[in-house]
């Protein structure tokens, strides 16, 4: 068997100590990355509350829908439809948005009947998110909305603006990950240098 000097094993130590150190230093500028990247899936903003609420029966018509979300929103494309069994919209005036709420006002002279709530609003990180629901006023209605109705008016829309705004935050994850990994590398770095600098020539 053939034994290597100590100097050779000591290099060998040296080196595996590199590389582990360069290792977990690439490894945790992954980490702090990964934990500063905001996540997709809970940047989406999310429907909370709804007045009338889904499913309510009514005696009367309300004078408004109000819809709170989780967090606020983007005043962009924001549409609330209310309409009747035959698709007629029952809406009157503007809607309002304030902050994480949206209400829009309602004809309060509308008949008895199901009435189907088709919204969509732009939530904070610049994505549209879109639901429907119904509530009956009296009487319900012996058929609901056609389907049609759970197209917003494409005139509300904002496509162009609301890309424009989602794309920067794809942006900072990106830059975020790089840095991490940025971070990582010049750590890297340093401890080779400091290494090499230890070495006996």
């Amino acid at each position: 068997m053939r034994f290597l000097p100590r100097e050779g094993q000591g290099e060998q130590r040296r080196h595996r100590l590199t590389r582990i150190l360069a290792t977990t230093a690439i490894a945790l500028g992954v980490m702090i990355a990964s934990q500063l990247a905001p996540s997709a899936a809970s940047a989406h903003d999310q429907l909370i509350s709804a007045d009338p609420a889904d499913g309510s029966e009514l005696e009367a018509m309300p004078d408004s829908v109000t819809l709170t979300f989780s967090d606020t929103l983007l005043d962009i494309g924001t549409v609330v439809r209310v309409v009747d069994a035959t698709d007629t919209a029952v809406t009157r005036g503007d809607l309002t948005l304030s902050g994480a709420s949206v209400t829009q006002p309602l004809n309060t002279d509308a008949p008895d009947g199901t009435y189907t709530v088709v919204w969509r609003v732009v939530s904070g990180d610049g994505h549209p998110i879109t639901g429907t629901f119904t509530f009956v006023v009296g009487e319900p209605s012996a058929v609901v909305a056609p389907t049609t109705a759970t197209t917003a008016p494409a005139e509300a829309t904002s496509g162009s603006t609301e890309t424009a705004r989602s794309i920067p935050s794809a942006i900072r994850t990106i830059l975020v990950v790089v840095v991490g990994a940025g971070v990582g590398l010049g750590l890297y770095v340093l401890v080779i240098r400091l290494r090499t600098r230890r070495t006996p020539k």
